[in-house]
Parts: structure tokens; sequence; C-alpha cells
């Protein structure tokens, strides 16, 4: 009798074994966390830096149209050299 209750004694108590559970519960509820964040700003910025291309395409032709419109080959080159900056 007195060699099972050193046994069961030995090892971990109740206590640590909750306490290691909330730990390790907590550090996968952080990880996940941590995932689901990076994952909505990956995608957010890639819709932004989407939308500002789109916009400088936008800006870009209508700025073009004229000049190719009208044939007028100094205007053109103003907006090839404005595609510099960029």
């Amino acid at each position: 009798m007195e060699k099972a209750k050193s046994r069961i004694r030995s090892g971990p108590s109740i206590r640590g074994k909750l306490t290691g559970l909330v730990v390790i519960t907590s550090c996968v509820a952080l990880a996940m966390t941590w995932v689901i964040f990076a994952g909505f700003d990956l995608r957010a910025s890639r819709r932004a830096y989407i939308g500002d291309l789109t916009t400088l395409a936008d800006i870009t032709g209508l700025t073009a149209t004229a000049a190719l419109t009208f044939d007028d080959a100094s205007a053109g080159l103003e907006t090839a050299v404005c595609w510099r900056g960029i």
C-alpha cells in the first residue's frame, strides 16, 4: 500500500496538470489568433495595393487619352516623363 501511495504522489499533481493544460491552451489560442490577424492584414494590404494600382492605371489612361486622340507627341512625351517618377 505504501508503494502505491508513493507512486501516486511522485507524479505531477492535478494542479500542475491543469496549469500545464491552461498554458498549452492559451499558447495555441494565441498562435491561432496571430495567424488569423496576419492573414487578414496580408489580404487587406494586398487589396489596398491593387486598389492603388488600379487608380494609378485609370489616371494614366485618362491622361494619355488626350495625347493619343489628338496625336499630340509633346503631350504624350510629357505623360511618359511623368511615368518615370512612379
